[in-house]
């Protein structure tokens, strides 16, 4: 109808019955956020803020500010706390209100990784006071143990796996954090690193073969744990090295018949290239005989006794267009030869 509208979507957070908010209220938001981060951080760090920028950042976090003056504050104050992440200094400041947790790190996902190294740590200080670890219990192999004891090993060496992941992942969450430039969109991949840290762990302790010693081999399947979880992109390269060597196994002799076959099929195509050879030259040995007895100029005779000079010595012969002689004169070949053409390759 003339007069209709189509009916908008409603804004997130009307379907409570709350006010409508603006769709851009929440980027202006952001922005004026980030804005006030990177002032104080600026501010405390003694970077230089001109006057100019410092009365205009004031006024941008104003509710009624210009956007087009919030975008060039924006960029304007980011370049100046670079390579510092507005996002990750306006992040980092809000973390001030978690309360006690606050001292676990400055940022949420943080938190969780210091947590999850505590547990690691408590969980592997319990489990090495157990009377079922002794150094016995860690120089056998893990399928030599049964039962409990079994399980107890398992669960130590899955602990000394998480230290050195957890470890790993706070060392590197930690390197970000001192520069200002983390990322809250890769929070995932630090808990994937665990778990991949976790695996590789287990299978080196597990999987490699280790010379007992009377002291040190206790704490030798612990630390190849310790070290599966803190790289495990090591466990995924000496696997790869190892699928690597046993493929190339399979490679050479595929590469081997490959090659026998290639060489088959060659000295063949050369056996079938001297018959076709020798074939043509019986033909024109038949076609100088008649020549020779017809007894037609010299010329003749020579330019024939060189193309089966050459024929027989295995290079083809030169090409004759029109299968003319010099002189003009045509060669008739006899009832069972037929014109000489350039030899196959």
């Amino acid at each position: 109808m003339a007069g209709s509208r189509e009916p908008s979507m409603p804004p997130p957070g009307s379907g409570n019955g709350g006010p409508a908010v603006p769709r851009g209220t929440a980027v202006l938001d952001q922005l004026r956020a980030e804005i006030a981060a990177m002032l104080r951080h600026a501010l405390a760090t003694g970077r230089e803020v001109p006057p100019v920028l410092m009365r205009r950042a004031l006024a941008s976090l104003e509710v009624s500010g210009d956007p087009a003056m919030l975008s060039a504050v924006h960029a304007q104050m980011a370049a100046r706390v670079a390579p510092a992440r507005p996002g990750t200094l306006c992040l980092m400041q809000a973390a001030g209100n978690a309360g006690p947790l606050s001292l676990l790190g400055p940022v949420r996902n943080v938190r969780w990784l210091t947590l999850a190294a505590l547990f690691c740590l408590i969980a592997f200080m319990l489990t090495t006071l157990s009377p079922l670890i002794d150094g016995d219990a860690l120089t056998k192999e893990l399928f030599e143990l049964d039962g409990l004891q079994q399980l107890t090993v398992t669960t130590l060496l899955l602990t000394s796996a998480g230290l050195g992941a957890t470890f790993q992942a706070l060392f590197t969450a930690q390197t970000y954090i001192s520069r200002a430039t983390y990322d809250p969109l890769y929070d995932a991949s630090y808990w994937v690193r665990i778990g991949l840290g976790l695996v590789a762990g287990l299978m080196l302790a597990m999987l490699i073969p280790m010379e007992k010693v009377d002291h040190a081999g206790s704490l030798q399947r612990p630390l190849l744990a310790l070290l599966g979880g803190f790289s495990a992109r090591l466990t995924h390269r000496v696997l790869q090295r190892l699928v690597d060597t046993v493929d190339s196994m399979f490679d050479s002799d595929r590469r081997q018949l490959v090659e026998q076959t290639q060489a088959q099929s060659q000295s063949e195509a050369r056996q079938t290239a001297m018959r076709t050879r020798m074939a043509l030259a019986r033909q024109l040995m038949g076609v100088q005989g008649e020549i020779l007895a017809a007894a037609p100029d010299d010329a003749a005779r020579q330019r024939l006794a060189a193309m089966l000079d050459d024929l027989l010595a295995g290079t083809p012969p030169p090409d004759d267009p029109g299968g003319a002689t010099p002189s003009g004169e045509s060669v008739t070949p006899g009832s069972e030869s037929v014109t000489p053409g350039p030899a196959p390759p």
